[in-house]
């Protein structure tokens, strides 16, 4: 913003970046301090502010000052300099003009020359008047050196008188020459000044124009900066390029800068809710533990990654001939069931207060629907996979209960109970069971999907 006719610059900078004021010193410099600069981009580009952080002294804080501001150098130096000599020469062809320039200076011209023939009209006047005043003294001088003579040949007692009429010839003869010296005075004094006068504006007008001559001659040459700016296109021709360059770089940073900004807010809105469970299986008389990840772009939308220690195991049925001599082969069927691990991922979606999931379901396809009451702190679930596990498919029916419902704690919305039934439908594998849950919004986790590795085959 502008204030008092100067631009008034404000800066944000984010939070992990420190900018140090520096060591106060004389004139105003902070040493090691952060400085703030103004530089030109190219010769035909734009201007950027250069910020460094500085090494030293108090962090800047909220509203303080920059206190280092470096005035720009390189071409806009050049430029300035050039636009001072500008004005220079602009001064001294307006001081001339405005001295010998027009009506004003031809009369300035004609007072000079008009007080110098006044001046020696003014000599040539009083030697003219005094010339019989100026004989007489001379006469009286000669005589008066005659007598002197005599006088001092004679030693007579006239010396005396001889000395006194001396000494009134002498007082005459200066208040003569004081009459007649205040006029010489003033009139030379007068064309002291006027010459002086003159003089000096011929010396000034003399070195500007050897001066102005010097710079042009030297531009013209293409001698500095300035002249090979001017005479050679070659540095046209590059700062054009560079400028296009520039143009593309900034486009394609501008791009990636843009997909980059869409992933990372893609991600910044993803929940990843971790979910550890732990079911008391009461016909296994054994544990079956979960451990899920949540991933949920929206309340409508998420994907479910589960792993899952069943007591049950993962069974296999395998069918081997085992007889193959007669005209009708003999097989076998053998069931295996071993502990390995399940694996769940599943695609939920949203609607209302149902959602509806399909996928891979504890390492078989299957689907599953949700209903959400009291802002989602009773949770009723239905599984149905594994369909070629025995005469009907596996179904899992099971109610979670957040402790949020009935105590006012933050940690309360974490924690919740588990109850169900597991395969009702077939003979042998029915079992019920109850258990415990923890669940939570891992942040640092989210921060971790932003710089994984993307996986290569």
């Amino acid at each position: 913003k502008l204030v008092e006719s100067r631009a008034r610059i404000t800066v944000r900078i984010r939070s992990d970046i420190e900018m140090f004021e520096g060591v106060p010193e004389t004139a105003g410099v902070y040493r090691d301090g952060a400085t703030i600069s103004k530089k030109l981009s190219g010769i035909l580009g734009d201007y950027y502010l250069e910020l460094t952080p500085g090494l030293q002294g108090a962090t800047l804080q909220e509203g303080d000052e920059i206190k280092n501001v470096i005035q720009g150098g390189g071409p806009e130096a050049i430029l300035a300099e050039a636009e001072k000599i500008t004005k220079d020469i602009s001064k001294i062809t307006s001081s001339l003009a405005d001295v010998f320039g027009g009506e004003d200076g031809r009369q300035r011209l004609d007072a000079i020359f008009q007080d110098v023939q006044d001046i020696s009209r003014s000599i040539r006047d009083v030697t003219v008047s005094n010339t019989e005043r100026i004989d007489r003294i001379v006469d009286n001088i000669e005589r008066l050196s005659v007598d002197a003579r005599v006088i001092l040949r004679s030693g007579g007692d006239d010396v005396s008188a001889i000395l006194a009429d001396l000494k009134a010839s002498s007082a005459e003869l200066r208040r003569t020459m004081n009459s007649t010296s205040d006029s010489i005075d003033n009139t030379f004094g007068k064309v002291d000044q006027a010459v002086a006068t003159t003089q000096q504006a011929l010396d000034k007008l003399d070195r500007s124009l050897a001066h102005v001559e010097q710079v042009t001659q030297g531009v013209a040459a293409g001698e500095g900066s300035v002249g090979r700016i001017l005479k050679d296109d070659t540095i046209a021709r590059e700062a054009e390029s560079l400028l296009g360059e520039t143009r593309t770089l900034v486009a394609t940073a501008t791009e990636a800068v843009e997909a980059a900004g869409g992933i990372i807010d893609t991600v910044g809105r993803i929940d990843t809710i971790i979910d550890l469970r732990t079911d008391y299986m009461v016909g296994y008389n054994a544990f079956k533990n979960v451990l899920s990840l949540k991933l949920q772009p929206n309340q409508h939308k998420w994907y479910l990654l589960e792993l899952i220690m069943d007591p049950r195991g993962k069974t296999n049925t395998v069918r081997r001939t085992r007889d193959g001599t007669g005209t009708e082969p003999v097989y076998e069927e053998i069931t295996e069931t071993t502990s390995a691990i399940k694996v769940s991922f599943e695609f939920a979606g949203r609607w209302e207060f149902i959602a509806g999931r399909f996928g891979l379901i504890e390492s078989t396809g299957g689907i599953g629907a949700n209903l959400y009451f009291f802002d989602d702190n009773i949770e009723l679930a239905a599984d149905l996979f594994d369909f070629d596990f025995g005469p009907a498919p596996r179904l899992r029916t099971y109610g979670l209960v957040f402790l949020d419902l009935f105590l006012p704690w933050d940690w309360a919305s974490h924690l919740y109970f588990s109850a169900g039934i597991d395969d009702p439908f077939n003979t042998g594998t029915f079992d019920y069971f109850g258990g415990i849950g923890f669940s939570f919004n891992d942040t640092d986790l989210k921060g971790l999907l932003t710089v994984a590795p993307v996986p290569s085959l």
